[in-house]
């Protein structure tokens, strides 16, 4: 039984409320581009989610864990901000994570659930060296979801010449071969709907 509920019911939804943020932070690459109906960090992470929990088996990871590492990736972002780092093939900021690290550990902390931030912590190579077959994994998985949602801009009439750093950015990141291949799958798709 837990000590004092009506703390924790506090603590979940000072979370709940961090998490829900996220519905309403547009992705900044999206904003950036002057796309319409710019995709929120939510529905980034939805897809991502998905992708990983589809995937995870084909890539030899557990599902579970990938998935976890998926619907938290982004969860600092309701407080930070969601900065740019990549433009195409270049790396136009280096990330600094300290800040993020401090927030997360208090959230992790104020849950009850320090499990949380060392799954986030891990994930957070991401951006980094990629130490971790996991974070390598989420790192190219949003790359893949980038340019799914590119392609469905481009499908609602978007010029290609507005989403091109997208699809460079994943073409030069994605290396695993099983998403590899779901790119050209898309990068097909794309050729066959000409916009």
């Amino acid at each position: 039984m837990i000590k004092d509920e009506k703390l924790l019911s506090k603590q979940i939804v000072d979370f709940m409320i961090l998490a829900g943020k996220l519905k309403w932070l547009k992705r900044s690459g999206w904003l950036n581009h002057m796309m319409p109906e710019p995709e929120s960090v939510a529905e980034h992470t939805y897809r991502v989610a998905i992708l990983s929990r589809i995937l995870a088996k084909m890539l030899g990871l557990n599902e579970e864990k990938l998935t976890v590492m998926a619907i938290f990736h982004d969860l600092a972002e309701g407080v930070l901000g969601d900065p740019i780092f990549q433009r195409g093939r270049r790396q136009i900021r280096t990330p600094n994570w300290a800040d993020e690290k401090k927030l997360m550990k208090q959230v992790s902390s104020d849950l009850g659930m320090p499990d949380l931030y060392v799954i986030w912590e891990e994930n957070i190579l991401e951006n980094g060296p990629k130490k971790t077959d996991y974070s390598d994994a989420l790192y190219q998985i949003g790359k893949l979801a980038n340019v799914w949602q590119a392609l469905e801009y481009e499908l609602r009439g978007v010029p290609r010449e507005k989403t091109n750093e997208f699809w460079e950015n994943a073409s030069y990141q994605i290396t695993i071969p099983i998403l590899r291949r779901i790119l050209n799958t898309l990068k097909q798709l794309r050729k066959t709907y000409k916009i």
